[in-house]
């Protein structure tokens, strides 16, 4: 917290020192700024685990012959982006812009397990068993990534014609970031064994099991930090004070301390037993069970390698949610356990316009 306090102090100071100096110019101008565009990030650990589940349900697949796993998960390559800009002309070279941003996107992902398994077995020469064993689940991802940045810009312009100018810009911007995570697993099976005289007839009594569980999650994390940014852009001034404009820029944001607290539950029920059944409930034996709990406040993500040596990648990236004290530890199955790191590096594109009181020259 203190260190927070103490960046924030110094952008303040930055700001109002050359805001200071500004006033004193003899040739300045004010203005504002509306823009809108798109970013494209790297993500860090955000779209690394992404991509390491996909290649799991392909290697587990390969190792195991068969289609047991489906994978519908894409990274989140793309962010929308709006924001305004404060912006101070000093003389026809130089500005200082003071900016917010909003980027937001939510980004959902299933992955799917079927197994459905039937074979016959002989029963001592007199009869025979029919087994069906089925399994099926679902794991939903339904994560939201949401970023306010406020940046302080340096411009530096160059005049192309009567009307236009180019300019590049450079600055820093402290960072707000949020994710929230929605995480369920369903999962159901169906087991059955029908028992058969040689002749086909009946021999019950027969043996169901039937079941059914669904777990859920939701975490919300915040974590804060520093960012730079540098790029270029183009000016078309359609009047004297309005200009429309287009840039392009490159942005450097990790954040690496994601805390938060949360909510967890399940649920299931299972029902076993001779009789011919549709669901749990008429079987005649039958349970359920429940449990839930809470991620305290100061819960922090923490991201791992877990180890499958028999698959062709053998380690595959996750991040999950931990109280303190719970944080997972490395040993042969979990190896480079650490912090989880979400980034926004990458390009951004956006244009918009700008508004100045005093004329643009």
């Amino acid at each position: 917290m203190r260190k927070r306090m103490v960046q924030g102090a110094l952008i303040l100071a930055l700001v109002a020192g050359i805001t200071g100096w500004s006033f004193g110019a003899t040739d300045l101008r004010f203005g504002f700024s509306f823009n809108g565009g798109m970013i494209n990030i790297n993500g860090g650990d955000f779209n690394q685990a992404i991509r390491d589940a996909n290649t799991w349900v392909a290697d587990y697949n390969d190792y195991w012959d068969g289609d047991w796993y489906t994978a519908n998960w894409n990274e989140l390559k793309w962010m929308p982006n709006f924001g305004g800009e404060f912006m101070v002309r000093i003389g026809k070279y130089f500005g200082l812009g003071l900016g917010v941003e909003y980027l937001s996107k939510s980004n959902l992902g299933t992955i799917d397990y079927v197994s459905e398994d039937s074979w016959n077995q002989d029963w001592f020469g007199i009869g025979y068993i029919v087994y069906d064993n089925n399994s099926y689940s679902t794991d939903t991802y339904d994560q939201k990534l949401t970023v306010i940045p406020i940046t302080l810009s340096f411009y530096g312009f160059l005049p192309v014609g009567p009307q236009a100018e180019a300019y590049v810009k450079a600055g820093a911007g402290y960072y707000l970031g949020k994710l929230t995570t929605n995480y369920s697993d369903a999962w159901s099976w169906v087991y059955n064994e029908n028992w058969y005289w040689n002749s086909g007839t009946p021999w019950p009594p027969h043996y169901h099991d039937v079941g059914d569980y669904e777990y859920s999650e939701t975490f919300e994390a915040t974590c804060n930090t520093l960012g730079f940014h540098f790029g270029a852009g183009f000016n078309f001034n359609v009047t004297p004070s309005i200009a429309l404009f287009g840039e392009a820029f490159y942005r450097l944001a990790n954040f690496n301390d994601w805390q938060g607290s949360g909510t967890w539950d399940l649920y299931g029920q299972e029902g076993w037993g001779d009789t011919a059944y549709t669901n749990t409930d008429n079987l005649p034996n039958h349970s359920t069970y429940s449990d839930d709990g809470t991620y305290g406040a100061g819960s922090k993500l923490w991201s791992y390698e877990d180890q499958w040596d028999s698959f062709d990648q053998g380690s595959y990236l996750e991040y999950w949610a931990y109280e303190s004290g719970d944080e997972p530890e490395e040993d042969d199955w979990t190896k480079n356990v650490r912090p989880t790191e979400i980034n926004l590096n990458g390009f951004s594109f956006k244009v918009g316009i700008r508004i100045f009181f005093g004329g643009i020259r």
